[in-house]
């Protein structure tokens, strides 16, 4: 064990950046916004019936409002993402931190849902713009401890459903729906803050390696030809004499030649349009530059047609190419396409309608609204739990990723079904903290699963289609669960057929398991 973890440690040596203080700032910072973007989340389902009455609508109608800021948080994310690459990251998450307090701020001014609705589609905006730099950040500053420093910062979303939810229910008895909301806004004003930290590491400039002095050495001798598209073969023998001259030559030191300005490699004097000589002492060869071809490919390229056959080529060559990469994804990501987003989508289903209804339900079973509310902290406390169980669990067998998703996925589908049969107190709350155990712990192993049926090559692409199907199945869920129980009437057939969903994503993966094996029992076969 401790021979590996050396190993591990050298294997990383000099290329990895030294320890900055700022990173445990971003941490902290990335844990704490956490802390806010789901504890009012979770406190929806408090405010769910209060403003329902408030706003004379129903329940579907408030459900797809209260949906709004999640949904927008995810399907932004595809946007903001690229922004990071143009500006800098805290400039993007003070922005979005201010847009997201003042959005929830203003929400508590609000008499109608259109409004109401219009100010939480900015507030998912703004947490979108301040959640995709923070993991930017964080994964910049820890890179080889990017999972735990990971880890940490989500364990802050369970700690926001611990705590909010309850602070929520006190503000609503104390000063109403509409007041409440104004105080948790003022919260996440605390966003801008946060933002101010969120800042990429400073990283040493390095100095360009051998490979890169090699590249240098063929642009030189790129540059030196007389037809710029066409090359003459005697061009490329000369490129090609000189490469090795230098390559294999035992006197010529090529690590001076490491310093990242090209004009003072040993030996290299190139000066665009003039005599160049390449050799440093030992064979010396001329190389000439002349500025006509320039001149005649820069009059071909001052036609207008020509510009316009160009463009038409460049834009189908781009959609065939984007197209070939279509199907090449679609190959190799088959397993994730065909059975591991499903189960995220049936996941994210049941995760976002027990978290609206979880506290009605108790209520209506005759539960007082201020101990209705640990009903559903309750789940959270378990998902805590599971959580921090799940993560011991794969730093010491990191294989187990499957097991647990399909016992945690089994154990939420037996829950549901359970947590109707009684209207005890008691009873609600001990089904409660196995129905988050099992909830909240299924739901983070996603991008495990998704690691286990991809290549990295292709895993970021697969990861951001799951936020972006999250996003979606947002509005998706509250609209169709809350249609369900204006339907029924019954918050034990939404929790039925919750729990049928579930046991249905327990199938799902044990098919793409079987399959899996089967098809590696094929491969050790084969050579056979």
């Amino acid at each position: 064990m401790v021979s590996k973890s050396l190993k591990l440690r050298s294997a990383r040596g000099a290329d990895e950046p030294p320890t900055d203080s700022r990173r445990h700032v971003v941490l902290l910072a990335t844990f704490f916004f956490l802390v806010l973007e789901a504890g009012v989340l979770k406190s929806y389902g408090v405010l769910l019936s209060p403003m329902v009455f408030q706003l004379d609508s129903n329940f579907a109608t408030i459900g797809v409002i209260f949906s709004l800021s999640w949904t927008l948080e995810y399907t932004c994310a595809v946007v903001v993402k690229p922004l990071v690459n143009r500006i800098d990251p805290n400039k993007i998450s003070m922005a979005g931190g201010l847009i997201a307090g003042v959005a929830l701020t203003t929400s508590s001014f609000t008499r109608t849902t259109w409004a109401l609705g219009t100010l939480f589609i900015f507030f998912g905006i703004g947490q979108s713009m301040v959640l995709v730099p923070a993991i930017i950040c964080l994964h910049r500053h820890y890179k080889e401890r990017f999972a735990f420093a990971c880890s940490f910062a989500f364990v802050g979303s369970l700690v926001g459903v611990l705590i909010l939810p309850i602070v929520t229910e006190v503000l609503i008895e104390s000063y109403g729906p509409h007041n409440a909301l104004l105080i948790l806004g003022g919260l996440c004003l605390n966003m801008f803050p946060i933002g101010l930290v969120l800042k990429l590491p400073k990283e040493k400039h390095k100095q360009p390696s051998v490979s890169t002095c090699k590249h240098l050495l063929e642009s030189v001798d790129a540059g030196s030809t007389r037809t710029k598209e066409f090359p003459s073969e005697k061009n490329v023998s000369q490129t090609h004499q000189v490469e090795c001259h230098i390559l294999q030559n035992p006197g010529y030191n090529l690590a001076e030649c490491e310093s990242p300005n090209p004009d003072k490699m040993t030996g290299a004097d190139y000066i665009m349009g003039k005599e160049t000589i390449i050799g440093g002492g030992y064979n010396e060869m001329k190389m000439t530059e002349s500025t006509e071809s320039f001149n005649d490919s820069g009059k071909r390229y001052n036609d207008p047609n020509v510009d316009f056959k160009d463009s038409r080529k460049g834009t189908r060559r781009r959609i065939i190419e984007r197209i070939s990469s279509l199907k090449t994804y679609t190959e190799e990501a088959k397993f994730f396409l065909a059975f591991v987003l499903p189960c995220d989508f049936i996941g994210a289903f049941v995760l976002i309608s027990w978290t609206i209804f979880i506290v009605p339900f108790a209520i209506s079973l005759g539960i007082p609204e201020s101990r209705a509310v640990f009903v559903g902290t309750m789940g959270g406390v378990g998902g805590l739990v599971a959580r921090v169980m799940g993560t011991v669990v794969l730093h010491f067998h990191p294989t187990w990723v499957s097991g647990q998703y399909v016992v945690l996925c089994s154990l939420t589908s037996l829950m549901l079904f359970v947590q109707p049969l009684r209207a005890s107190y008691t009873y609600l709350l001990a089904c409660s903290f196995f129905m988050g155990f099992g909830l909240y712990g299924s739901v983070c192993l996603v991008e495990a699963l998704v690691s286990n049926v991809v290549s990295p090559k292709v895993f970021p692409t697969s990861v951001s289609i799951t936020y972006l199907l999250k996003g979606v199945s947002g509005i998706l869920t509250a609209y169709t669960s809350g249609s369900l129980y204006d339907v029924t009437g019954s918050y034990q057939i939404v929790f039925y057929i919750l729990g049928i969903m579930e046991a249905a994503n327990v199938g799902i993966y044990l098919l793409l398991l079987a399959i899996k094996k089967r098809s590696s029992m094929r491969q050790n076969k084969d050579p056979e």
